[in-house]
């Protein structure tokens, strides 16, 4: 379903306002609709009548309205048929305000500072594991006038504008800070 880089993902703010806004949406929709008279509720549902004929007289597998109509066939003779109409539309949007809840309380706090560069950081892990597991070295990020000078910290710089020379050493340097400090704890 997630189609993006998780390093292109949008900060929790912008998250965060996306949800709200849908939330709303939903609410704005769910107060029109309440407020119909019966008139206009009467124009706006009259379709369900023509989904209902489609449900029960035809072998349809879509109304001109956009429905999908689910068709389940029990034996020979019979089968069950659904197609979403006013009630299920009611419930979706109750279930669409259950969704946005839940988003917003999954979605963290945004601390601010720099994106965190996952594939980037993941990288750097590698080569960590490599450096302190393998070659039994210390993986250190000194560096003299913005510039890393460690040998760690000129392999990976080295190593990463050979995959990847769009990313900046002083990036390179912040990112290695974040995986040294969080392997000390």
């Amino acid at each position: 379903m997630c189609r993006q880089n998780y390093d292109d993902a949008p900060r929790p703010t912008h998250k965060l306002a996306a949800i709200d806004e849908i939330t709303k949406l939903v609410a704005a929709l769910r107060d029109r609709l309440s407020k119909l008279d019966d008139f206009t509720a009467d124009q706006l549902w009259r379709p369900d009548a023509e989904v209902s004929r489609l449900l029960d007289s035809t072998d349809a597998t879509e109304s001109r309205y956009g429905h999908t109509i689910y068709r389940q066939r029990i034996d020979e003779k019979h089968e069950i048929t659904f197609a979403l109409q006013e009630p299920h539309i009611h419930e979706a949007l109750t279930v669409l305000e259950g969704y946005c809840e839940e988003a917003h309380e999954m979605i963290r706090k945004d601390e601010g500072g720099r994106t965190s560069g996952e594939a980037l950081r993941m990288w750097l892990i590698n080569i960590r594991n490599m450096w302190v597991d393998v070659l039994d070295r210390p993986f250190t990020r000194d560096y003299h006038n913005g510039s890393l000078i460690s040998t760690a910290g000129r392999f990976c710089v080295d190593a990463l504008r050979a995959v990847d020379p769009t990313v900046s050493e002083p990036q390179l340097s912040w990112a290695m800070r974040k995986v040294i400090e969080s392997t000390r704890r």
